[in-house]
């Protein structure tokens, strides 16, 4: 079953990790680093096993912040382009 990842979805079809995500990437859209930060808050279980892991993946839903990630690398890549053509 694929899930809705995108911040816009009404609040009550939110998971408690949606909310807590969306409420992030807001929270970071405001800053220069969004990008840094976002792949901190991705990582955070890298080196935890079982339960720790399975946690530390419960707060956040990832595939919403890789999803952002992928957009602020899109966006990069094509002003860099847009600058590179001119």
């Amino acid at each position: 079953m694929q899930t809705d990842t995108t911040p816009g979805l009404q609040s009550s079809q939110q998971t408690a990790a949606q909310r807590r995500t969306t409420a992030l990437l807001c929270s970071f859209a405001v800053n220069r680093d969004e990008f840094m930060m976002l792949k901190g808050v991705l990582c955070m279980a890298h080196g935890l096993e079982g339960t720790h892991a399975n946690l530390a993946h419960s707060v956040f839903d990832m595939a919403m912040i890789a999803a952002r990630m992928d957009a602020i690398n899109a966006a990069t890549i094509d002003a860099f382009n847009a600058r590179k053509g001119q």
